[in-house]
């Protein structure tokens, strides 16, 4: 994972692959969020 990250910054023309990498971690993280929510209300 450190890895990942020190290549994505390390790169002076990656930064838009950087925030992609951000947003696919983000919207991983409301997946988890949304499915834990739903499993409480059954």
């Amino acid at each position: 994972m450190d890895g990942i990250l020190v290549d994505e910054l390390n790169l002076g023309e990656g930064t838009i692959r950087f925030y992609v990498f951000i947003a696919i971690v983000g919207v991983s993280f409301l997946n988890i969020i949304s499915y834990f929510i739903s499993k409480n209300k059954d």
